[in-house]
Parts: structure tokens; C-alpha cells; sequence
């Protein structure tokens, strides 16, 4: 009975038809979508093959030949700069240390900031720095603060070249990275608070205060002038 129900079925052609189907399905795994807001990174081997992909349906060979990695380059990342906020968790060797600057007439100032940063290009996010991106961009940020600081007054800092001394950490910072082809952009940088060490704070309150007299009190005498 059983040779007369399959008596008629050839194995080799069942076979074939098998392993056809097979290879069509192993095939299909190379389908792949990158979302809205990701950039994908094709390695062939383990070499990058080609440049990022942007967001759709796309195509690469099966698995091992290629192998893809998405990364979100919409959302917007932090890096805290001198300090570290409660809702933002690092881990114990990430944690961010408090910064003290030499400015350029010789003053000591503490300085905590906020940087939010983006990736642009996620081959060069994803393998052009072997590290921590967070630690990157805190260590640039820093290091444009030392160098920024040096050659400004605190108390230029410390009243009207605040904003100027922003934009331009953000630039210095922004070709550091630049140079070590991350593929990171910062979008914002904005220093939370700049004081003096706390045995000399109370003297520098005054003099704020004192600065801020004399505008009034010039801007009171220019109204009663005019």
C-alpha cells in the first residue's frame, strides 16, 4: 500500500525542490528595514562594504557574508561636564568629576555644563573610535573649556562673554571631534554654572554685585540726563 500511495513521488526530484526552497528562504534573510530616524552599516567579512544607509527597504547577502548594524541617529544624547544629574546614570568609571579652570587672569573657577550631541555618520560612530561616545565628547568639551579659559577674564566669563564663550567651546569642541573622525555632532552646549572655589566666593559675589550697581546707577544717571 505504502509503495502504491508514494510509489509515483521521485526523492531526487523532492530533493531538489527542497533544497530550493531552502536556499530561496536563506536568501530572503538578507531582506532588512532601517526605520525612520536610523542610518544602517553593511560589513561584508567584518569590512564595512559601503557607506551608511539611509532609512527603507534594502538588500544585503545572508548571513555570515554580511552583517548589518542600525544606529539611531535621531536621538539626542547628553554629556554632563563637571557634574553628574540624578536622572542621568553612568556607570562608577564613567562617572563625570568636577572640573576647576585657570582663567586667563589667573583665577580659579568650577565649571558644569550640559552638552547634547547627535550621530551624523553611523560607520564613523560606529568604528572610527574605539570608546565611550559620551567620553569623547565630555573630554573635547573639556579640553576646549581648559583652553578657552585660559586666555578669558573671569570676569568676562562670568558676565556679558558667557554666550560668546559657549558658542565658541562649541566650535573648538566640534573640530576636536572632527578630527578624530567620530561622526558626532554637537547640536547644544550650555554651561549650567560657573563659580569661584568656595573660600573665595563670597569676594567674588561682591564684586558681581558692586558691577551691577555701577551699570544701574550709570544707566539711572544716563535717564535722568537724557
Amino acid at each position: 500500500d505504502l509503495r502504491g500511495a508514494f510509489g509515483h513521488i521521485k526523492p531526487k526530484k523532492v530533493l531538489l525542490v527542497l533544497g530550493i526552497s531552502v536556499f530561496s528562504i536563506y536568501l530572503l534573510t538578507g531582506v532588512y528595514v532601517v526605520n525612520p530616524g536610523e542610518q544602517a552599516v553593511v560589513r561584508r567579512f567584518g569590512r564595512i562594504s559601503n557607506q551608511s544607509v539611509g532609512e527603507g527597504l534594502h538588500y544585503r547577502l545572508p548571513w555570515p557574508i554580511d552583517q548589518v548594524q542600525k544606529v539611531n541617529v535621531s536621538e539626542v544624547r547628553r554629556a554632563d561636564i563637571g557634574m553628574s544629574l540624578p536622572e542621568h546614570i553612568h556607570q562608577p568609571d564613567e562617572e563625570p568629576q568636577a572640573i576647576q579652570l585657570l582663567t586667563g587672569d589667573e583665577n580659579i573657577i568650577t565649571t558644569q555644563a550640559i552638552v547634547h550631541y547627535k550621530v551624523s555618520d553611523a560607520a564613523k560612530f560606529l568604528y572610527g573610535v574605539n570608546g565611550n561616545s559620551e567620553q569623547l565628547v565630555r573630554y573635547s568639551v573639556e579640553a576646549s573649556l581648559v583652553r578657552l579659559m585660559a586666555n578669558t577674564a573671569v570676569d568676562d566669563i562670568l558676565g556679558t562673554e558667557k554666550t560668546a564663550a559657549q558658542n565658541e567651546i562649541l566650535k573648538l569642541a566640534q573640530e576636536t571631534l572632527d578630527g578624530y573622525d567620530a561622526g558626532i555632532q554637537i547640536t547644544a552646549f550650555n554651561i549650567q554654572e560657573i563659580v569661584p572655589p568656595d573660600t573665595v566666593s563670597d569676594a567674588f559675589l561682591d564684586v558681581t554685585t558692586a558691577k551691577e550697581e555701577k551699570e544701574t546707577a550709570i544707566n539711572e544717571a544716563n535717564g535722568y540726563y537724557n
